[in-house]
């Protein structure tokens, strides 16, 4: 009987251990496909989301999941849920959760998720109903506010601190071809401002609407002028959202979140900008947060796996890999007070 090949073979295993060299991981014959359905961000958060799931599906054989992002993202998702043959992973933002656990669209999963007390209570808090833990948050966003240091140099201009400042510095960098600032008309930018004049959009306890206040309405009209004295709209200057305004150099001034952070350093690496604190109102400062979650809706096909996957996104892996690129901020990082767009 020829022995050579089995000694060869033996020698060759031999020689991979003592080298240290993985041997290549055996794909399952039919592993488990997984569709997560998102909310379709920049190029860049894309491109490292999924870089993140490549290497979820490496790191195993059993599971092979699929990023599927959409502009249109509240319609797909009441589309898809409606359908009766939901994707398999779902993003959930605060303010559309406590509907969809109410309906029973979700699965709660929360005990299912490797520690799950390691998140901050008020990102626990706003994805829970019934006291129970639904989902785990996929990350947070806080708002700041982008300035151009070349143009506020060339003008003598220091960063605005308080919004007299931020209302001089829009009006003296408003040229013909640059806007002072790029402000669009939306809740997700003005609500800082809401908060910062003293405002709320109810009481404490949730039961009176307070958006009508004299301080609210401040607010507005400060919001209002600062588009009437030099600002523009990203479509008044043909981008497709403030962040490319900004990048061209359109504007002097945007209102934008650390997903910026990226797009910029992809988009536009040579221009020279800083992301500081948004300026102090009448009542002080005031920020917006932003956070969604992974969830598994209720008729999902593969719930185990769906965990399994989830396990990595928000673990020690996935969320290294996620928030090196500044993107985002680790939803087990949080302070203490950071639930989705309320005041900081």
């Amino acid at each position: 009987m020829n022995r050579v090949p089995r000694v060869l073979t033996v020698l060759m295993l031999a020689i991979l251990i003592f080298a240290n060299v993985t041997v290549p991981r055996v794909r399952a014959q039919n592993p488990v496909k997984l569709t997560m359905l998102g909310n379709g961000g920049s190029e860049a958060e894309n491109k490292l989301l999924n870089s993140i799931i490549d290497d979820f599906n490496k790191s195993q054989s059993d599971i092979v999941a699929e990023f599927k992002p959409t502009t249109e993202y509240d319609t797909a998702l009441q589309t898809a849920l409606a359908s009766g043959q939901p994707p398999d992973v779902i993003w959930v933002a605060e303010e559309s959760f406590l509907n969809l656990a109410k309906a029973g669209a979700l699965q709660p999963i929360g005990d299912k998720i490797d520690n799950p007390d390691d998140f901050y209570p008020a990102l626990k808090d706003a994805f829970s109903y019934n006291n129970q833990f639904y989902c785990p948050p996929k990350d947070f966003s806080t708002m700041a506010m982008q300035i151009n240091t070349d143009m506020f140099t060339a003008a003598g201009l220091k960063a605005p601190t308080t919004w007299d400042e931020l209302t001089t510095a829009a009006k003296t960098l408003s040229t013909d071809d640059v806007a002072g600032i790029v402000i669009n008309a939306a809740w997700d930018r003005w609500g800082a401002f809401l908060y910062q004049a003293g405002g709320s959009i109810t009481d404490d306890n949730f039961t009176k609407m307070t958006v009508n206040s004299p301080e609210a309405i401040a607010s507005l009209k400060y919001y209002a002028d600062l588009y009437a004295n030099g600002g523009k709209s990203s479509q008044d200057l043909g981008a497709g959202w403030q962040g490319e305004a900004f990048g061209k150099g359109q504007a002097a001034i945007a209102f934008e979140g650390n997903w910026i952070v990226p797009y910029l350093k992809d988009q536009f690496p040579d221009l020279k900008y800083q992301s500081i604190p948004l300026p102090a109102g009448p009542a002080g400062q005031s920020t917006l947060i932003f956070t969604v979650c992974y969830a598994v809706p209720a008729k999902a096909a593969h719930p185990a796996e769906s965990i399994t996957f989830i396990n990595y996104l928000v673990g020690k892996e996935g969320m290294t890999k996620w928030t090196s690129a500044a993107s985002c901020h680790h939803a087990r990082a949080l302070p203490r007070n950071g639930q989705r767009r309320i005041p900081i």
